[in-house]
């Protein structure tokens, strides 16, 4: 075979200065499609958290604005907490019954109550809402008390809660039974909601929402 002088190949020292062009271009190529790929991942799990709260939080504004301001009304809020996390209760009469059930009436004084559970798999925290007819004269237990999830993934659920002149209690108890000069006082003038959301993915430890809802007074 007949070699031609002026053919010649690749130098070591070339081929490894091709490779190592290569590889930072590859690695300049990787690191900007990994930026870019975890800020769309961050950003989306923002958005599905925020819808999360979002609905959440309007659910537990329209229930509270239903809130039943009769003569035995009954508010009561409790402050707990579970695993260290911020775990508060929170029931009340109200007007907006929704029902789930076929053929049951779908309005009418209802008794509503939140409540925290935790996860036993995340170890988070699940808010629950329940939904109940109000029966005179009829014992309502909680064990028979049917549970929807609300909004899971938690690491917190605050409600605090306001008077008419403006001082913070953490819990508040009312029923029938206030006297005359206690009525005003009987239910809180305003509520206050924190969620508090699981957010471990991005840098942030938790991504909090929070809302408060003024209540309707009696005239």
């Amino acid at each position: 075979m007949k070699i031609c002088p002026g053919n010649k190949g690749f130098t070591l020292i070339e081929l490894l200065l091709a490779i190592f062009i290569f590889g930072l271009v590859i690695s300049t190529v990787y690191s900007v499609y990994h930026a870019t790929f975890l800020v769309v991942n961050t950003t989306g799990e923002k958005m599905e958290v925020a819808g999360r709260a979002r609905v959440a939080l309007e659910r537990i504004h329209e229930d509270l604005f239903s809130l039943f301001l009769g003569k035995a009304g009954f508010f009561s809020g409790e402050h707990h907490e579970n695993s260290g996390m911020d775990s508060d209760g929170l029931s009340f009469f109200s007007s907006l019954h929704i029902s789930f059930k076929k053929g049951e009436e779908g309005s009418g004084t209802a008794l509503i109550e939140y409540f925290v559970e935790e996860d036993g798999k995340t170890g988070l925290l699940n808010l629950y809402r329940s939904d109940r007819v109000f029966l005179p004269g009829i014992k309502m237990e909680k064990e028979k008390r049917q549970k929807y999830l609300l909004c899971d993934r938690l690491k917190g659920v605050r409600f605090l809660y306001y008077d008419v002149d403006g001082v913070q209690h953490d819990e508040w108890h009312s029923d029938g039974e206030q006297t005359v000069d206690d009525e005003k006082n009987k239910f809180p003038a305003m509520v206050s909601i924190a969620l508090r959301f699981d957010n471990s993915a991005a840098d942030d430890d938790v991504t909090v929402f929070t809302t408060a809802v003024a209540l309707q007074r009696k005239k």
